[in-house]
C-alpha cells in the first residue's frame, strides 16, 4: 500500500492503531485525508522545515516505542529494528507532505474516532439501540461491504462524514444503519418543556415559545413561535437544573431565552437529541451518569505489576476477577475492573509521566474476555471500545486521550496474559487465543529421548511481508532442505493456545507399503504401542484417545493414531519417534494424506464461519503446505473446503452446514459445545507425511489458525483465493523463479498470514519451509 511503502509511515501506523478502536482500513484512510486535504485536520507545522517536520515524526515514533506500554519486548525490538534499517532512505527520500501527514495522524485519529463514535450514538438514539448494538451491527455491515476496488466518497459523502473515515466498508455501513428502521421506539433527550412570557417582538420566528431541558443531558432546546425548534448546548448539567429552578418561581422570559440561544449550537442537532438504551438495565439514558442497577465491582485489594516500559498497573489479582466474572455468569450482569497506570508516555511531542485510573467494565461470563478478541485487539475494549469506562487521565484531564486507551489496552493484555494463573515466559504480544476446555487425557509411554537439534543462528526479525526476497530464500530451504524440527515445547503465540488450557492436538499418521507387517513390528519395537493387533476404524476415537493406536482405513494400508497430545518435550519426542519408525520400516505416503486435530471446546458456530473464510482465503497457498512435489494422490480425496456463505453461521445451522464438508480440507462435522472433551477441528492434508518436522509445522499452522478465528473477529468475508490458480494461470511450474515483482505479488498472502500467526522467528522460518516444500495443485 502506498501509505505504507516507507517503514517510518508503516510504523507511525502500527503506533496510532494501539491507541485507537479504529481498524487498519480506517486508519489509512484518515492517513489519505490528512496527506491530499490538510485543511480538515489542521496544519499546525506550518512554516516548519521539513527538516523540523522530519524530526519531530521521528522522535515520536523513537519514543513510542520506548514507552507505549502496549509493545510487549519482541515486538519492541521488531519495530526499533524495523524503522532504524530503513530511517536513513526515509529520511532522505520521504516527501515533506507525507511527513506532515504522520505528524497530525494521532491527533486526527483521535477526531475521527471521537465523530465516528458520536455518529455511532446518534444513529442508536434514532433507532431506539444500545450503543454497543449499534457498534455490533457497524461491525457486521463493514464485513459485508462490497469488495475490490470501490468509488471514492463524492463530495455530498465527505460534507456528511466530517472527520469520519471515508473507506468504503465504513460508508457502506454507515449509509446501511441509517436505511434501517427502529429496533425500539425512540426517546427524545428533552423530557421538560417550560414556557417563556411573550416579549414586544410579534415576529414568530424570533420569539421563544418554550425551553426544553433534559434530566439526562445538557441539551437544551428552543421552540420558536412559528415551531422551528433549535438546540443548544448547555455549559454542564448544574446549568440545566439552574433553567429549572427558575422556571419554578415563575415563567422564563424572553431576555433569558435569548441568553439560552447564545449558547454554543448543538452539530447535527435535527439528526441527534435521543436517548440511547443502557445495555444492562434497558433505561434509556443520555450523557449523564445513571443509576444502573446490574453491574458488579471487583474489590479487592489491587496488586502492582511492573510493565516492561517502565510503568506499573495497579489492578485486583486475576483469580479474584475471574471468580467475579464466574458468579455474574448466570445473571449475566457486568463486571468493572478498578485499574491504575503510572508510568512514562508521549505528551504532545515530547514524553513524560502520567496516571489514569477509573473503572473498565468487562462483560458478563469468564468469556467475555474471549469474546472481545480481535486482531486489533489491544485497541479495543471488553465493551466496545470504551463505550461505558470510567477512565481518566489526570494530565489529559480527558477520559478519551491514547494514555487512556493504552490503560485499557494493559488491562485487557494483562488478563488474557496471565487469566488468574502463572505466566508463561515464552508468551507473546500477539498470543491471543480463546479459552479452551479440553480435559487431561494420558498419553503414551516415554519413549527413547531424541538427541537435540543443533541450534542455527537467525536474524533477530523475520518480517515477510516486508521482505519478499527473504520469504522466497527459506522457501528454497524448505525445497532442499526440508522442515526443520524444534524440541517441545514448540508452540507460541496463536498456536499455544490460553494460559491454563494450552491447545491439544492429535495426528493420523496414513502410511503405504506392500510389507505392512514390517511397519506394525517397527512401530512396537519404539515402544509407542503393545500390540501388532490392528484396531478398528476410528477405535481410538470411540475410547477418548487413551493410547496410541494402530488402526485399520480402508483407503491406505493402515494409520497410527496419536493420543491427546500437548506442547511437551515428550509428545514431540514420541511424535519424532513415531514417524522414524515409519519411515525406517520402508512405509511411503503415496496415496495416503495426513489429518490434524485441534482442540476446539468453546469454539463457536461465529468463529467456525471465520474460521471457513480465513482458510478460503488462502486456500491455494494452504493446500500447498500439504502437499507434496511429485505427489500422485488424487484429488477427489481431499476435495476443496466449499463456499461457507456470505451469512454467519448460527448455533442452529451450523450442525447442518459443516457436515457438508467433512472430506474437505477443513472437517467442521466434530466441532461441538455439548460436548467439549471431544470438540476439535480437523484439518486433512492431501498428503501424508512421515517427517517429524512437517508434521510439527501443521500442527503449528492448524493450531494457529484455529485460534486466530477465535481472536479476530474482523476477517474479511467472501474474498477467496480458489485452490489450482497458479496452475491455471501457467505460472506454478516457474513459480520459485518469477521475477522479483511477480514474486511479491503472488507471495504477498501467505507472507502476511504468517507474519500474523506467527511471532517468533523459528516459527516465520518453519512456515517458510513448509511452504517451499509443498506444491501447487
Amino acid at each position: 500500500m502506498v501509505c505504507r511503502q516507507y517503514a517510518l509511515s508503516s510504523t507511525v501506523i502500527a503506533q496510532v492503531r494501539t491507541a485507537s478502536w479504529l481498524d487498519d482500513a480506517q486508519i489509512q484512510s484518515i492517513y489519505h485525508t490528512a496527506l491530499h486535504d490538510p485543511e480538515v485536520f489542521g496544519e499546525h507545522s506550518d512554516g516548519w522545515t521539513r527538516d523540523q517536520v522530519l524530526t519531530t515524526v521521528v522522535a515520536r515514533a523513537r519514543a513510542d516505542i520506548r514507552y507505549n506500554p502496549i509493545w510487549r519486548p519482541q515486538r519492541r525490538s521488531g519495530l526499533h529494528t524495523r524503522l532504524e534499517i530503513n530511517l536513513e532512505h526515509d529520511m532522505a527520500q520521504m516527501p515533506r507532505e507525507r511527513l506532515s501527514a504522520l505528524l497530525r495522524l494521532p491527533q486526527a485519529a483521535a477526531e475521527a474516532e471521537h465523530q465516528l463514535t458520536s455518529r455511532l450514538r446518534e444513529i442508536a438514539g434514532r433507532r431506539g439501540m444500545s450503543e454497543r448494538e449499534a457498534r455490533q451491527e457497524f461491525y457486521e455491515l463493514r464485513s459485508q461491504a462490497p469488495r475490490g476496488r470501490q468509488p471514492r466518497a463524492t463530495d455530498a459523502e465527505r460534507a456528511d462524514l466530517g472527520l469520519i473515515p471515508a473507506d468504503p466498508a465504513t460508508r457502506f455501513a454507515l449509509a446501511s444503519m441509517e436505511e434501517r428502521g427502529p429496533v425500539r421506539a425512540p426517546v427524545r433527550e428533552v423530557d421538560q418543556w417550560i414556557t417563556v412570557a411573550p416579549g414586544s417582538s410579534t415576529d414568530p420566528a424570533t420569539t421563544v415559545a418554550e425551553v426544553g431541558v433534559s434530566s439526562v443531558s445538557d441539551r437544551i432546546e428552543l421552540r420558536y413561535g412559528d415551531g422551528h425548534i433549535e438546540a443548544r448546548q448547555a455549559s454542564d448539567h448544574d446549568h440545566i437544573a439552574s433553567i429549572t429552578a427558575q422556571a419554578r418561581t415563575g415563567r422564563l422570559s424572553q431576555t433569558d431565552a435569548a441568553g439560552y440561544a447564545g449558547l454554543p449550537p448543538i452539530p447535527r442537532a435535527d439528526r441527534n437529541g435521543w436517548r440511547v438504551r443502557c445495555e444492562v438495565c434497558g433505561q434509556f439514558v443520555g450523557t449523564q451518569p445513571h443509576q444502573c442497577r446490574g453491574r458488579t465491582r471487583v474489590d479487592t485489594h489491587p496488586g502492582t505489576h511492573h510493565l516492561d516500559n517502565g510503568g506499573e498497573l495497579t489492578v485486583p489479582p486475576t483469580g479474584a476477577i475471574q471468580r467475579v466474572l464466574e458468579d455474574s455468569e448466570e445473571t449475566e450482569t457486568p463486571v468493572e475492573i478498578p485499574v491504575t497506570y503510572t508510568g512514562p508516555a508521549i505528551i504532545d511531542d515530547g514524553t513524560g509521566a502520567v496516571t489514569v485510573s477509573g473503572t473498565v467494565r468487562v462483560r458478563s461470563g469468564v468469556s467475555a474476555i474471549a469474546e472481545m478478541e480481535s486482531r486489533n485487539f489491544s485497541n479495543l475494549s471488553f465493551d466496545d471500545g470504551g463505550l461505558d469506562d470510567t477512565l481518566h487521565c489526570e494530565r489529559c484531564g480527558s477520559g478519551t486521550c491514547e494514555h487512556t486507551s493504552h490503560t485499557r489496552a494493559v488491562l485487557h493484555q494483562h488478563l488474557r496474559r496471565f487469566g488468574g494463573i502463572e505466566p508463561r515466559p515464552e508468551r507473546t504480544a500477539t498470543a491471543q487465543a480463546t479459552l479452551i476446555s479440553l480435559s487431561q487425557r494420558p498419553t503414551a509411554p516415554t519413549a527413547t529421548p531424541v538427541a537435540p537439534t543443533p541450534a542455527v543462528t537467525r536474524p533477530p526479525t523475520l518480517v515477510f511481508a516486508e521482505d519478499p526476497e527473504a520469504f522466497r530464500d527459506f522457501a528454497r530451504l524448505g525445497a532442499s532442505d526440508g522442515v526443520p524440527f524444534n524440541e517441545g515445547p514448540a508452540l507460541a503465540g496463536y498456536a499455544a493456545g490460553p494460559d491454563g488450557e494450552p491447545t491439544r492436538f492429535g495426528v493420523e499418521l496414513e502410511y503405504y507399503g506392500e510389507q505392512g507387517h514390517r511397519v506394525r513390528d517397527a512401530i512396537v519395537a519404539s515402544g509407542l504401542v503393545q500390540s501388532r493387533t490392528m484396531n478398528g476404524y476410528h477405535d481410538s476415537a470411540y475410547r477418548g484417545w487413551p493410547t496410541w493406536s494402530l488402526e485399520h482405513d480402508s483407503s491406505v494400508d493402515g494409520e497410527l493414531v496419536t493420543p491427546v497430545l500437548s506442547d511437551t518435550r515428550q509428545c514431540w519426542s514420541q511424535l519424532q519417534t513415531a514417524c522414524q519408525a515409519i519411515h525406517g520400516a520402508g512405509a511411503t505416503t503415496d496415496y495416503a494424506g495426513s489429518h490434524v486435530n485441534i482442540s476446539a471446546a468453546t469454539m463457536g458456530a461465529d468463529q467456525a464461519f471465520r474460521l471457513a473464510h480465513l482458510f478460503r482465503a488462502h486456500q491455494e497457498d494452504l493446500a500447498r503446505m500439504g502437499r507434496t512435489r511429485g505427489s500422485i494422490r488424487e484429488p477427489h480425496y481431499n476435495p476443496p473446503l466449499p463456499d461457507p456463505g456470505m451469512t454467519a453461521w448460527t448455533q442452529n445451522d451450523h450442525y447442518t452446514m459443516v457436515r457438508t464438508m467433512g472430506r474437505s480440507e477443513v472437517n467442521f462435522a466434530h466441532l461441538d459445545a455439548r460436548n467439549p472433551d471431544t470438540s476439535r477441528i480437523e484439518f486433512r492434508f492431501p498428503d501424508a507425511s512421515h517427517d517429524a518436522g512437517v508434521i510439527q509445522g501443521q500442527v503449528k499452522l492448524c493450531a494457529a489458525l484455529t485460534n486466530y478465528a477465535r481472536a479476530t473477529p474482523d476477517i474479511p468475508i467472501g474474498e477467496h483465493q480458489p485452490r489450482g490458480l497458479h496452475r491455471r494461470q501457467h505460472r506454478a511450474a516457474r513459480f520459485m523463479a518469477l521475477p522479483a515483482t511477480e514474486w511479491g505479488i503472488h507471495t504477498a498472502g501467505i507472507r502476511n498470514l504468517i507474519d500474523s500467526l506467527f511471532d517468533r522467528d523459528v516459527d516465520r522460518e518453519q512456515m517458510a519451509r513448509l511452504w517451499g516444500r509443498g506444491n501447487f495443485f
